[in-house]
């Protein structure tokens, strides 16, 4: 099937701070389950891959996709914009959104919305996110951008940075590509969704063990009423939401 909107989630075992976390459990089931789970509910997206690495390490990433009947596709390492431009070629992408398998709480109603807002504005845009002026919580990144965008980065990226993190080239102004970025209704890029360490950890689990049982879809907004009504978890990851912070600044 061609002209498909394809979700692509990079994912390994490998992480220099929290090793597999990936696959860190909360109520018996795997970070990359929830992220899976919550992504399946889209409207507007045809097809989920995994783009794993060839390492032996990642055959635990390619089992669980066999497992769960979810497309993928093994690459380099380091190259990991060559490895989705061929992930997005194998599966016949036209549209492709970027997702990271850290952030196991992404709201599917902001992917869909994206992807609606990119579909409306395809011929005057290359690329839209929320990733450029950050004013939603990190782990609610979404890039969404044309199989064409990614080619040619992909044919014209030269440094190592612009290779292990995928979108570089395209967010370079001088590169002409047309670029929309969206906002939040507030900035709340000091909230952190995301896992890169044991305490962020603590907070994803903390709010799954919580708010799951009752509604396995909770939105962006409900994770922030319950965290308004419960402050002090946003102590948890306090220290390296601070170290973020200062990265962007």
């Amino acid at each position: 099937m061609k002209n498909q909107v394809v979700v692509i989630i990079q994912a390994r075992m490998k992480s220099e701070r929290l090793p597999e976390k990936v696959f860190k459990k909360v109520i018996d089931k795997p970070l990359l389950y929830y992220l899976i789970e919550r992504i399946r509910k889209c409207k507007m997206v045809d097809n989920i891959i995994i783009a794993t690495t060839n390492n032996i390490e990642d055959d635990k990433i390619v089992d669980f996709c066999k497992n769960h009947k979810i497309s993928y596709y093994r690459g380099s390492e380091n190259n990991v914009l060559l490895r989705f431009k061929k992930a997005a070629l194998k599966y016949n992408a036209d549209t492709i959104v970027r997702i990271c398998a850290d952030s196991p709480l992404v709201d599917f109603r902001i992917i869909d919305d994206f992807i609606c807002d990119f579909k409306k504005n395809k011929n005057k845009i290359d690329y839209l996110t929320n990733s450029i002026k950050q004013s939603y919580p990190l782990g609610m990144n979404v890039e969404v951008f044309s199989l064409e965008s990614l080619i040619i980065s992909e044919k014209k990226s030269k440094s190592k940075f612009e290779k292990e993190h995928v979108t570089p080239y395209i967010k370079d102004s001088k590169n002409n590509f047309r670029i929309k970025s969206k906002d939040y209704v507030e900035n709340l890029f000091h909230i952190r969704l995301t896992v890169d360490e044991e305490c962020d950890f603590d907070l994803i689990k903390n709010i799954i063990e919580n708010l799951y049982p009752k509604n396995n879809d909770f939105s962006l907004e409900e994770i922030l009423f319950y965290l308004n009504k419960n402050k002090n978890l946003l102590n948890l990851n306090e220290g390296i939401k601070q170290k973020h912070l200062e990265h962007y600044l």
